[in-house]
């Protein structure tokens, strides 16, 4: 996590980037965010809001722990739940802009509902 920190750089790859497009401004659902990282690109790629959801609870202290240290804490909140339960722990609002998860976790996700 200390590389992550001092690192001015982004995490994304190069084809995850031109696939998100412009983020700016735009408020994001991250599924399955484990520690974070990804989560992080995203607010430093100017996303205003970013909601991290994974199910372990480490993860997501640890996930809580990245934002404080990059400063992105203003912008990045987290909810630890099964993402097929997320209706009921997403905050009410104006819904999403994007929603990500990467590409290894899709495989896991056969019933995941649009």
């Amino acid at each position: 996590m200390k590389k992550i920190r001092k690192s001015s750089g982004y995490i994304l790859h190069t084809t995850e980037k031109k696939l998100l497009g412009d983020i700016t401004e735009k408020r994001i659902l991250h599924l399955q965010c484990h520690f974070n990282f990804d989560t992080v690109s995203l607010a430093r790629l100017d996303a205003k809001q970013i909601i991290g959801v994974d199910l372990s609870d480490v993860a997501i202290d640890k996930a809580r722990q990245l934002a404080e240290q990059t400063d992105l804490s203003d912008r990045i909140q987290f909810v630890c739940c099964d993402i097929y339960e997320l209706e009921t722990h997403l905050p009410v609002g104006d819904g999403f802009d994007l929603v990500v998860t990467s590409f290894s976790t899709v495989k896991g996700l056969p019933e995941l509902k649009t």
